[in-house]
This record gives C-alpha cells, structure tokens and sequence, in this order.
C-alpha cells in the first residue's frame, strides 16, 4: 500500500489528477484485494468529498478537497481521544487505520519553522503590537498557511508568542 500511498500522493502534487479521483482509483483496488477496512475508509472520504461537491454545486479544488481530509482527520482524532475515554478499544483501532489512511492523503504537515515565518510575516503586514490585534495577525496567517495542513492551534499558540514578547 506504502508505494500506490507515494505514487498517488505524487500526481496530487503534480494535480495530474483530482483527489477524488484518486479516492476513486483506490477503492476499485481495495475491491480487488478485498481490503475491508481500506474499502470502508475510502468509502467514508468519497461520501465527504461528494457531500461538499453537492454543497459547492461545483468539483472541488485540490485546497477545498485537502480541507475536507484535513476535517476528517480532526474528527478521527477526536473519535480516538473519546473512544479511549470510554475503553472501546475496538474501535480505538478502526479510527486509527482510518486516521492513517487519511493523513496519508495529506501533504507533509506545515513545520514549526514555517508557522513561525508566516505568523512573522502577518505581524509585519497588520502591523500588530499587542494581544488584541490577535484575531487581524490569526486570519493573515492562516490565509498565507491556506492549502497546506495546519492546526489553527499551533497558529494560535505562535501569535501569542510573538505578541506578548
């Protein structure tokens, strides 16, 4: 799975082709090997691209489809967070493949480095000297960090770093 996982990963990248259509493409293969937990996940990913596609009225765009993995991989960890709370084991399990499969579909996460340059960037642009100017500095962050997976946490916990020191 770890070499279709690159190949397909690589023509998202390239946008030779769309992420549902990846989607699509891997779970004709999960039928063939009848991979069940595979078949099932990919299943639950078409369900939430086609779902937002039905909302937009429109295909997505590789940033809005990332953005709809990017939800589904929140979900799954706070699935996992809750599961554990309640002892469900079993389905501790299910949502970490499903969590794997999914961060799969990811880009590489955004470093710390590059949180750091785009929340420096955002101070300069807004011109922000303090706290309150938290909400102007976040929303130009977050749109120069747009497309790429990142946690508005880790955003957040850098602004406040930056603005009170």
């Amino acid at each position: 799975m770890d070499a279709l996982h690159s190949a397909c990963r690589s023509r998202i990248e390239r946008g030779a082709m769309s992420i549902l259509a990846d989607v699509n493409a891997r779970i004709t293969q999960a039928m063939k090997a009848h991979d069940a937990p595979t078949l099932s996940a990919l299943r639950m990913l078409k369900a939430a691209l086609t779902n937002k596609e039905v909302e937009k009225g429109r295909a997505l765009e590789t940033g809005e489809a990332l953005h709809v993995v990017a939800t589904l991989v929140k979900q799954r960890r706070d699935s996992i967070e809750q599961f554990q709370k309640g002892g469900r084991l079993d389905l501790v399990e299910k949502e970490q493949f499903d969590l794997a499969l999914l961060e799969g579909m990811l880009p590489p996460p955004v470093t710390a480095e590059e949180i750091e340059e785009a929340v420096a960037r955002a101070v300069a642009e807004t011109g922000a000297t303090s706290a309150k100017d938290m909400g102007r500095v976040m929303k130009a962050a977050m749109t120069a960090l747009a497309g790429k997976p990142v946690e508005g946490k880790a955003v957040n916990d850098a602004v406040r770093r930056r603005l009170s020191a």
